[in-house]
């Protein structure tokens, strides 16, 4: 393909996932949007992954395949965006797999406005194939352009990575990689694109297929994720959140990172739970001692009390817990206000 005329470029992390990539590869092979790239990155399968990256790779001219056994995921991603040539990124999971239209749609946005950032929504589906719910909830929320998150905060729950398309140039400018050899990679990648994105086209338009937590999975495996979310969000946090002058930009992002610590909970058991306490007492801690809560206070307080009781009715989770939880956040608040 030449290189002139790459639109996008479609980066496949592949981790034994023989069973559903054909499925995944042929949806991205067959887009109706001319000037498609397709990277696929093995990351150290011990299946017949392989096998199938090689013969599509030489079968089809614009789909390349690569061997990188470093690290997790993110590191499989980051290898991609090196490679890659497409105007803007995407990113797919090799056990997922995509409407065809999906680089249409998202590229045509993206133009219209020369967005960073292009987002649709997606649909779960369980290992028959059924649908089972949207990916996110966007209310009655129409196609839309905003200038950035604080146009649009509630988009920050939706913080992976794969039913977007990245400008190439943005992310490459602001050095915008995943975090390396680790899980959850995708929360501080997606926040730190958000956090510097100038230009979001948004549709609610269910184009991505996610498979719901098959066995062998990172979500359906991984018992260490509070930790794992924890140590990836606080130097984030030193490193960029707190560093910026918009403090309205501080406070959408805090509150995005604690729900999404209180999301990796849900992987836990009762006896877990106990754990968490003083693992995250310190992160928050921290977060208080050097945040300026003085003029937002109210406003997360309320809001961040608000979304844990929705996201207690989406997930049916512990809604006690979820109010000792609030309460202990509350606390902490309170001690760096006085």
């Amino acid at each position: 393909m030449n290189i002139v005329n790459v639109k996008v470029s479609i980066i496949v992390p592949v981790f034994n996932t023989e069973p559903w990539l054909v499925k995944c590869i042929d949806s991205l092979i067959n887009q109706t949007l001319k000037g498609v790239e397709i990277i696929l990155v093995d990351n150290g399968s011990s299946d017949g992954s392989m096998n199938i990256l090689r013969k599509y790779s030489s079968v089809y001219n614009n789909v390349s395949c690569y061997q990188y056994n470093v690290g997790k995921q993110g590191d499989a991603r980051n290898f991609g965006i090196s490679v890659a040539v497409g105007e803007y990124i995407g990113f797919v999971d090799s056990d997922d797999f995509i409407s065809h239209e999906m680089m249409d749609v998202l590229y045509v946005n993206a133009k219209l406005y020369d967005s960073d950032i292009s987002v649709c929504n997606g649909s779960k589906i369980n290992k028959n194939g059924q649908v089972i719910s949207d990916v996110f909830d966007y209310g009655e929320q129409g196609f839309e352009y905003f200038k950035n998150i604080k146009d649009f905060p509630k988009i920050l729950r939706n913080c992976i990575p794969w039913n977007k398309i990245y400008k190439r140039e943005f992310l490459v400018r602001n050095q915008i990689l995943f975090s390396l050899n680790t899980f959850h990679e995708d929360h501080v990648f997606t926040f730190h694109c958000f956090m510097l994105g100038q230009g979001i086209s948004f549709t609610p338009q269910k184009l991505y297929y996610q498979l719901q937590q098959r066995d062998g999975s990172v979500t359906y495996t991984n018992r260490n994720s509070h930790n794992i979310v924890l140590n990836l969000h606080k130097p984030w946090f030193d490193n960029f959140v707190f560093k910026l002058d918009d403090l309205d930009l501080r406070h959408i992002l805090l509150e995005a990172s604690m729900l999404k610590i209180l999301e990796s909970l849900l992987v836990l058991d009762k006896p877990m739970r106990k754990v968490f306490y003083p693992n995250v007492s310190g992160y928050y801690s921290h977060i208080f001692r050097n945040y300026n809560f003085k003029d937002y206070r109210h406003q997360i307080l309320s809001k961040s009390e608000f979304r844990m009781i929705k996201l207690s009715q989406r997930v049916n989770y512990d809604f006690y817990f979820l109010i000792r939880f609030f309460r202990f956040i509350y606390g902490e608040v309170l001690k760096y206000l006085k």
